[in-house]
């Protein structure tokens, strides 16, 4: 059996921060307390009380406040942790190389890009996100999980997906809003929105979320209309409350994801200067309409602007589109899977001659190399080879997907080929091979298909195979791979399929000479 791993996240909560670090956090380790993980948290004394699902979570919570951190966390952790997870603004590549002594291994959660990380993979959810925001900022074998489809949301989301989105079909004007801003709201807004909201929409029910506390202004605002206001201090399905709305009114920070998971139209506002980037977004994506700043919001054309939205059904059909474009809420998934992948690929291949490393923006000339060879795709879907900008394009949009991954086969110090998954409706992951033209023969499509079979248990694997393919019938074959029953189309390509689980035998990562 399997060692579990043990991932430690350093975060923090409080009235002034918000609870959405904590909150991403909180969905990242119950993800990998899924695959078998064991996850604690190191946190400032005021998290536990803004957001009561870290105690209430099976995850071990440690306050966190001594003055040298990365110290204190050594002493408590002297066997040190598989993985360190960092989400923390004032936390940067000082902080994490110092947890290096007991961390195997960095992850780093941001959304600035304004300062440098010593970590081995770092998910920024900004829409929009590119590797040249981050690159000169982490080290060259850094992994970025770039954009929405990392975004870091509970399973409740993606559950809930299918239904909030069917329910959206129908073009009428919103008659439910939810009016949320997070685990705090320290600028008042909600308060300051909710009675010019109530005269600018008679008849419209409104579910008002305080997250940790109602104000005594948001109180008194409630109680002017009690048959059309709920009014909730703190939720635990905030999934099904958003799916149930027609239109959202709320902060520009992590919930965006959520509204964007459930095809939710919002009306935002910017709460905090780390939410201008998200806000700019997804407004030039047609996802939310943007009020401003909160410290410059007038509530009462604030409210008419809202008014007239949840007055168009065909303005709220559009938003909601394109905000299902954005996210899917399957992020959590797709990090721990690659982060635990690759920690099994570093340790069965360690002290080994082959192994799989993620590609880098380093590595688009090898990589077009590989695909510009003689014959190289010759027995591909789209034999042509790559003209230079194409394969720029395509290679940049690679390392921003979060539907495809791409790894180098490396041996000897060498680049002998590539392996690239496409994730397909249905949750399955089609994979590709190329091997270099001169070290074709030795045994690495196989080496490679087995070691990515091993990291990917989980996984249902497909490969579309051309007719006239040997080497690649051998290498799937060999690797555990069966053809499919009534396998050939038109085009001459045979399916293999390698259902989910364990393979039975050891990964050879030997070459052969």
């Amino acid at each position: 059996m399997a060692v579990a791993h043990t991932v430690l996240i350093r975060c923090d909560a409080s009235p002034a921060l918000g609870g959405g670090h904590a909150m991403r956090c909180l969905a990242l380790a119950d993800a990998f307390a899924e695959h078998g993980a064991a996850c604690s948290f190191a946190t400032n004394p005021e998290a536990a009380a803004l957001v009561p699902g870290l105690a209430r979570h099976r995850h071990h919570v440690i306050a966190c406040d001594a003055p040298d951190e990365a110290e204190a966390l050594a002493r408590l952790h002297p066997g040190g942790v598989d993985l360190l997870v960092v989400d923390h603004y004032r936390r940067d590549a000082a902080f994490e190389r110092a947890c290096r002594r007991f961390a195997r291994a960095i992850l780093a959660i941001d959304d600035l890009a304004d300062r440098p990380h010593d970590c081995d993979w770092l998910v920024d959810p900004t829409l929009g996100r590119t590797e040249a925001s981050y690159r000169p900022l982490v080290p060259a074998t850094a992994t970025l999980l770039l954009g929405p489809d990392h975004a870091l949301l509970r399973p409740a989301f993606a559950a809930a997906r299918a239904a909030s989105l069917a329910r959206r079909n129908d073009a009428t004007p919103a008659r439910r809003i939810l009016l949320s801003f997070g685990a705090s709201d320290p600028t008042g807004t909600a308060a300051r929105l909710l009675d010019p909201l109530l005269a600018a929409l008679p008849g419209t029910m409104f579910d008002v979320v305080a997250g940790g506390h109602i104000s005594d202004a948001l109180a008194r605002a409630a109680a002017t209309a009690p048959e059309r206001v709920r009014l909730i201090e703190r939720i635990d399905d905030m999934a099904s409350l958003m799916a149930e709305a027609d239109l959202a009114v709320g902060a520009a920070g992590g919930m965006s994801w959520e509204r964007c998971a459930l095809g939710l139209p919002a009306a935002m506002v910017i709460t905090a200067d780390n939410q201008r980037a998200i806000a700019s977004a997804l407004e030039q994506a047609g996802a939310v309409l943007l009020l401003g700043e909160a410290d410059a919001l007038d509530p009462s054309t604030a409210a008419g602007r809202i008014a007239a939205l949840a007055a168009d059904p065909v303005r709220l059909g559009a938003m909601s589109a394109a905000a299902a474009g954005i996210c899917d809420g399957r992020g959590c998934g797709r990090v721990v899977e690659r982060v635990l992948a690759l920690m099994h690929i570093r340790e069965a291949t360690r002290n080994r001659p082959f192994t799989l490393v993620p590609a880098t923006a380093h590595d688009e000339e090898v990589t077009f190399a590989l695909q510009s060879e003689p014959g190289a795709r010759a027995e591909s879907r789209d034999p042509r080879p790559p003209s230079r900008d194409g394969h720029a394009r395509w290679f940049a949009q690679t390392l921003t997907s979060g539907r495809r991954r791409l790894f180098l086969m490396r041996a000897e110090g060498e680049t002998v080929g590539s392996l690239r998954l496409d994730e397909l409706d249905g949750g399955a992951l089609e994979i590709s091979i190329l091997i270099a033209e001169r070290h074709r023969g030795r045994g690495f499509g196989r080496m490679a298909l087995r070691l990515i079979r091993e990291a990917l248990p989980a996984r249902r694997l497909i490969a579309a195979v051309k007719a006239t393919n040997i080497a690649s019938h051998r290498a799937f074959l060999s690797a555990g791979f069966v053809m499919a029953a009534a396998s050939g189309d038109e085009n001459g390509f045979h399916r293999y399929e390698a259902p989910a689980g364990r393979i039975d035998n050891a990964t050879s990562t030997e070459a052969q000479p």
